[in-house]
């Protein structure tokens, strides 16, 4: 079998998953509920972890509506 996290520094959260070492945040879920939804399954997750970087915040970016986007505000 092969390792899927060869070469990965990572470590085991709380809640017994194996999680990425360098990543900004780590936010882990439980599954809460389940609902099909036509030709998809959607998930709803509580948190039952959350962990932030020690250091000053950085600016991360998401992926929404097919694009990445900054959290920060733009400057006035």
């Amino acid at each position: 079998s092969s390792d899927k996290f060869r070469g990965v520094s990572y470590s085991w959260a709380p809640i017994g998953v194996p999680v990425l070492d360098a990543c900004l945040m780590r936010l882990e879920c439980g599954l809460e509920d389940e609902r099909r939804a036509g030709d998809h399954v959607i998930f709803w997750g509580r948190v039952q972890y959350l962990q932030l970087p020690d250091e000053a915040p950085v600016n991360p970016m998401v992926c929404y509506r097919r694009t990445y986007r900054s959290l920060t505000p733009p400057a006035m």
